[in-house]
């Protein structure tokens, strides 16, 4: 395990090959044993994880066993694991939970790799994960409006960014409005756009402000202030310079 993740939160997860999936995640310890069966190979399966807090090493060791003996199978047929067919039966999985290191920045990547090793033949390495911390909440701004507008609608425009560039990304945005300083209510939720027409009524007042989710969950804090306001007139306004 990398060095960045917190060791002591680690939990096991799902244990799956087969046909079969044996669920570890209750196990409250960093070891976990269990025997079960599938349905195509006479002899049980041994199933044993453990996770050592002080290297960070995770093994997990699946054997099929004779009851009689205790030991492997004689047989070179038998085992939990036949070759691979349209019933994915030749395959497997594990899952695990943890936690990051408290107070990682932005940034900093977490890298795992693992071994798997079939009876005596050489261990097969598997590709590097990459996981990439992403620690704040992404910021975002309703663009200025005019203190009048005359048009029919409201232009509404907004904007954002996750940390200048080096968090997950937005996931989308939630845009809100107040009628002559009254409570705000949601206009838009989650959405990707970043411009929208508010059907403000002539002689009112709106007030907005965005609220941006990033990719990883972080969501921006509400502004004590809003990000733009506008009036719409009753009156139409008439720009003299077109008079002229």
């Amino acid at each position: 395990m990398d060095a960045g993740l917190d060791w002591s939160s680690f939990r096991f997860g799902q244990i799956a090959f087969g046909e079969r999936v044996v669920d570890a995640s209750g196990s409250p310890t960093f070891h976990f044993e269990a025997d079960t069966t599938v349905s195509y190979d006479d002899y049980p399966v041994r199933v044993v994880a453990d996770f050592n807090p002080q290297t960070g090493l995770v093994t997990w060791q699946i054997s099929s066993y004779d009851p009689l003996t205790g030991q492997a199978p004689r047989s070179p047929l038998a085992g939990f694991l036949p070759p691979n067919d349209e019933q994915h039966r030749g395959e497997g999985f594990v899952t695990y939970t943890i936690r990051p290191q408290a107070a990682l920045a932005t940034g900093v990547e977490i890298r795992n790799e693992a071994s798997i090793v079939f009876d005596i033949n050489p261990a097969i390495v598997t590709n590097e994960t990459v996981h990439t911390i992403d620690a704040a909440a992404p910021r975002s701004q309703v663009a200025d409006l005019p203190s009048q507008l005359n048009a029919t609608s409201i232009s509404v425009a907004w904007s954002g960014d996750d940390e200048n560039g080096a968090g997950s990304g937005i996931a989308g945005y939630d845009v809100y409005v107040a009628t002559d300083g009254g409570p705000y209510e949601r206009w838009l939720a989650n959405t990707a756009a970043t411009s929208g027409q508010y059907p403000g009524l002539p002689g009112h007042e709106y007030a907005f402000y965005s609220v941006a989710t990033d990719l990883v969950g972080h969501t921006e804090a509400a502004p004590a202030q809003p990000d733009a306001e506008t009036t719409r007139p009753s009156v139409r306004m008439i720009d003299a310079a077109s008079m002229s």
